[in-house]
């Protein structure tokens, strides 16, 4: 699957990660996923094109600051073993660099699969 969006998005410009979340039980997508872009500016472009993968409804978007929060919070709770050495939220941030999040050089996108 995420090879497949990175596929999708690749038309856009170079598409550096993606990752579709996945429930912790089953291993099954939760429906939504992330991509990120070696050029920010590709994101306009993204967000104004209406996407469809495989028959499905894609969604795109920039995550509102709360969201982000809320995320890698949960991200976090879950992989607490492995950043047990972090604290708060400011040094957990740090984490999502991989992802482009607060990154000059990287792109972010949220996707929603419907």
């Amino acid at each position: 699957m995420e090879k497949r969006l990175k596929e999708y998005f690749g038309k856009y410009g170079e598409v550096l990660q993606t990752v579709i979340m996945r429930d912790k039980v089953t291993g099954r997508p939760r429906g939504f996923g992330f991509v990120v872009f070696a050029n920010p500016s590709l994101l306009d472009r993204v967000l104004q094109d209406k996407h469809s993968i495989d028959g499905r409804t894609v969604f795109c978007g920039i995550l509102p600051l709360s969201l982000y929060i809320s995320i890698y919070k949960e991200y976090i709770k879950t992989h607490r073993e492995r950043y047990a050495h972090l604290s708060g939220i400011i040094a957990s941030r740090n984490l999502f660099l991989g992802f482009g999040w607060d990154s000059p050089f990287q792109g972010f996108e949220f996707l929603l699969v419907v």
